[in-house]
């Protein structure tokens, strides 16, 4: 590609990334290729929207690479504390590697929630979204991590009283279910959050 990736800042990684997903024009080589060599580079002087920014865009972008996520979240394991993290540089971390499905004991611990604790009133409703997201994702891993009480109660009202459309399709799909003959209950909201469209 010509490019001499040794002399990008951390900060140039992320803005390159990030751009890319937010477009959701992503270039698959291209995120391998960055993501191949962060992963050579020593991550000292990644700032934590750096890190935040760079595994935000492969989660939103729906590119792997667990080998960088691995090294990320080894990275921010193994630093001293997490008040340098912003509430959004948190939500963003943990939502990533729940869409990107890759476990982290090290980094999801007690350290992290109590940084997530230690910013619940900074974390808007988008962020609390996010967490929520992670915290059925670690239900789901069976972790036993948990966020406190009160953030994961805003967590979930936050996530269950985001807006939602139903589509044309949907309205088609229960139209001829009730054709048939069955029995549906609509917009369901489950104890998880999500909405099932129809219940039979």
């Amino acid at each position: 590609s010509g490019m001499n990736l040794d002399s990008f800042k951390p900060q140039d990684f992320a803005i390159i990334l990030w751009s890319f997903a937010k477009s959701g024009k992503a270039d698959s080589k291209l995120f391998q290729a960055l993501g191949n060599h962060i992963v050579t580079r020593s991550l000292n002087d990644f700032w934590p929207q750096d890190v935040s920014n760079i595994v935000w865009a492969y989660a939103t972008a729906g590119e792997s690479h667990p080998e960088l996520f691995k090294k990320i979240g080894d990275h921010i394991a193994g630093l001293n504390s997490l008040d340098s993290f912003k509430a959004q540089a948190l939500s963003n971390i943990a939502w990533a590697y729940s869409v990107a499905n890759v476990p982290s004991e090290g980094l999801f611990n007690e350290c992290f929630a109590g940084a997530c604790s230690s910013k619940e009133e900074t974390f808007p409703e988008e962020e609390l979204r996010q967490l929520h997201q992670w915290q059925l994702w670690q239900q789901e891993l069976k972790s036993g991590m948990e966020l406190p009480h009160s953030l994961k109660e805003k967590c979930r009202n936050a996530f269950i009283s985001s807006s939602y459309s139903e589509s044309k399709l949907q309205n088609d799909v229960v139209d001829e279910l009730k054709a048939i003959g069955l029995d549906l209950e609509v917009e369901v909201l489950l104890e998880s959050g999500y909405r099932v469209d129809a219940l039979v």
